[in-house]
């Protein structure tokens, strides 16, 4: 699992000089993702056209689904009197809420926070790399680009790359 670093540059020319930065850190470019708060610029896409997101929140929900689910066996289990059921109810809900434990577990930056700024014009640079590297890719950006604000620091899927 990756880890995917999220950068606020004030604009587009900020923006291109931390991209060349990063590639020349070795970090090639499908792994480099910016968002603008303009429709289909010259950039990427929107905050709702997000994959992760969309992925992020399918996974939860029908996690949700079948936590219910199981919830719903295990009381029919209970009332029918059939043992079967009720453990069946019980092995889906703990398999659930351990599910639903590990994703809390994980760092995570919703692009919703940045609204406001790519509002204002500014552009946010993610880019998704090893979780050894992040120490030295945040360093690498603080120091030659001063500009820049770390937004935060979420997860990202190597099976989405």
């Amino acid at each position: 699992m990756k880890r995917r670093l999220y950068f606020l540059l004030p604009d587009s020319a900020h923006a291109q000089q931390v991209i060349a930065d990063l590639k020349a850190a070795g970090i090639v470019r499908a792994h480099i993702h910016t968002y603008t708060g303009k429709r289909r610029s010259g950039w990427r896409r929107r905050i709702m056209d997000d994959p992760r997101h969309r992925l992020e929140r399918w996974f939860w929900n029908g996690n949700l689904a079948l936590f219910f689910l199981a919830l719903a066996l295990f009381v029919y289990g209970l009332w029918a009197s059939g043992a079967t059921w009720s453990m069946v109810g019980a092995a889906f809900m703990a398999i659930t809420l351990a599910i639903g434990l590990v994703f809390l577990t994980l760092p995570d930056t919703h692009l919703e926070a940045f609204r406001s700024a790519l509002n204002h014009g500014e552009v946010l640079v993610m880019v998704d790399i090893p979780k050894a590297r992040v120490g030295e890719v945040e360093a690498r950006v603080r120091r030659h680009h001063p500009e820049a604000t770390l937004g935060g620091v979420g997860w990202s899927l190597d099976a989405l790359e």
